[in-house]
């Protein structure tokens, strides 16, 4: 008798519960806003279209853009042009260390900044928005890997504090001012 009970019960709760009907609420933002996506593309220039589609579907105002090269300045600078008028791209060196910003608002004091730390330099820049002026940062954080390119647990161990040390130097050069928005692959 008892477990007829207990199944009875386990029955009951999502009817009583999964079938009443609550509006969906508005998560849309009442105060002015953008949005940002960040995006690592994979330097070996997979699915150009569909990383292209992607962008033009989430219509974001600003789209910082990790492990960029010249196949996808390319390839994006064409297909984009007129959904994101201003951009700016740092080429790759060879593998993974090109990165760009994207941005449907011009962009101002353009810079790369070197790491001591990392493998990949950050690019900013400022621009001003709905929001106001904003300083942004594209980062593309040092992955866990050794410096021969393999995972080790010596390398991801170590991670956190290369991290903090990438981002701190990259910080070291702005304006604390003035608002900055960090974004990027952060591995």
């Amino acid at each position: 008798m008892k477990h007829h009970t207990l199944s009875a019960l386990f029955l009951l709760i999502p009817l009583l519960f999964g079938c009443s009907s609550t509006p969906k609420p508005n998560l849309a933002p009442d105060a002015p806003n953008i949005k940002i996506v960040t995006y690592n593309v994979n330097w070996g220039f997979n699915a150009p279209d569909r990383v292209t589609r992607y962008l033009l579907d989430i219509d974001a105002d600003i789209a910082f853009l990790q492990e960029t090269n010249s196949n996808w300045q390319f390839h994006l600078s064409v297909h984009l042009e007129k959904a994101y008028p201003f951009s700016v791209y740092y080429p790759s060196r060879g593998g993974a260390g090109g990165i760009a910003i994207l941005s449907k608002t011009e962009l101002k004091n353009i810079k790369i900044l070197p790491t001591d730390s990392g493998w990949f330099p950050a690019l900013a820049a400022d621009t001003t928005t709905r929001l106001g002026p904003l300083q942004l940062i594209n980062v593309h954080l040092k992955p866990p890997l050794n410096e021969m390119g393999s995972v080790s647990i010596s390398a991801c161990n170590k991670s956190p504090d290369v991290h903090v040390k990438e981002l701190t130097q990259h910080l070291s050069v702005m304006n604390r001012n003035s608002p900055i928005i960090i974004a990027g692959d952060f591995n």
